[in-house]
């Protein structure tokens, strides 16, 4: 069995300039849904046969356990060749360290990233094929043992009348008709540009509210957008774009999961809260955003968790998650250029360190 092409998930920057230039339909522009526009329905056997994670659910009124992320082929897609050669290595070397202490073996064995002396993987033909085969095995060691080291954090709490202000503004918007990203898995989708200057024609007082909000959380940080987002999920993605660290919250009536997941490094003990190799180690960070304000680098591969309600029943027998809002204030100018972040987080800005 072979892992299907990636078509939206590897390079989502890439996939939305081939959306615009083929002309796509309007129909398949606004199918995005949270089955990321199906492609779970595809690899469902596949997660099956290889004993992969949970899949996320497909849609937004199916049920769902709250904090759910998507497979790990998903995760692990948006990865360079590079990356991905960089992450079998570190494994093989996880592992060897893990067998010292408790008899278990590195297999399968991965020579580092590179081709295997398996017969019966075919040698790639394109890049393409290359990067498939090594999500693949990749995907097949994280299945065995996963070494990313899973930490918790925390956004900053944001003041309850820039919460309540953001909220009611969000809950009696008018969105456009067509989402602005439909390579990414969001029921609304829309990006409020700093160079466009009438906005409050079509969105009243929401550009106004998060001009307010950045003001209280960092008054120098210059955006160039805001993504505005209703009930985004999973879809992990990396915003090649960028040229600094990015700005998310979440608001809503859910008040379980939908946590925003950042993949990072984190070099050397020294850094590492639960270092298990002497090089370093992979880290997810699951940062909670909602009603809170987060410093994330959005260079590195992210995602939101499934998240739902503590009653998730209707009265009617019907499922009601609640919906989750969030707003990403990003900067893909060459103003304030940042040195990608590899932790993924800013941890001095969550703990409140920053200054």
């Amino acid at each position: 069995n072979h892992l299907p092409t990636f078509t939206l998930k590897v390079r989502p920057a890439q996939a939305e300039k081939r959306e615009k230039t083929k002309n796509t339909k309007s129909k398949e522009r606004t199918s995005s849904t949270q089955d990321g526009n199906n492609v779970n329905k595809k690899t469902t056997a596949l997660e099956i046969a290889n004993g992969t994670c949970t899949a996320m659910t497909t849609t937004h009124d199916e049920a769902a356990q709250p904090g759910q992320d998507p497979p790990l082929y998903q995760q692990l897609g948006p990865l360079s060749i590079q990356e991905l050669q960089e992450r079998h290595k570190h494994w093989n070397e996880f592992m060897s360290s893990s067998s010292n202490g408790d008899g278990e073996t590195a297999s399968p064995s991965l020579d580092n990233g590179n081709n295997t002396n398996n017969s019966t993987a075919p040698a790639p033909r394109s890049k393409t094929q290359e990067h498939q085969q090594l999500v693949e095995r990749l995907v097949q060691c994280y299945t065995t043992r996963d070494p990313r080291i899973v930490i918790r954090r925390q956004g900053r709490l944001i003041p309850r009348p820039l919460q309540e202000e953001l909220l009611s503004i969000l809950t009696s918007l008018r969105w456009p008709v067509r989402n602005e990203r439909p390579a990414l898995s969001s029921e609304q989708y829309l990006v409020l540009r700093s160079n466009v200057k009438d906005y409050e024609r079509y969105y009243g007082n929401l550009p106004e509210a998060c001009r307010k909000l950045l003001q209280w959380a960092d008054p120098s940080y210059h955006y160039s957008g805001i993504a505005v987002t209703k009930n985004f999920l999973g879809s992990p993605h990396v915003d090649e774009l960028d040229q600094s660290y990015q700005y998310a919250i979440s608001l809503g009536d859910f008040d379980q999961g939908g946590e925003l997941c950042v993949s990072g490094w984190c070099q050397g003990k020294s850094d590492s809260e639960a270092a298990t190799t002497t090089t370093g180690d992979y880290i997810l960070n699951v940062v909670e955003t909602h009603n809170r304000i987060a410093r994330v680098d959005g260079r590195q591969v992210h995602w939101v968790r499934t998240w739902g309600t503590t009653n998730q029943d209707d009265g009617n027998g019907n499922h009601n998650p609640g919906d989750r809002y969030s707003l990403i204030f990003y900067d893909t100018s060459n103003r304030n250029r940042t040195t990608p972040n590899p932790l993924g987080v800013d941890k001095a800005f969550l703990l409140g360190q920053d200054g």
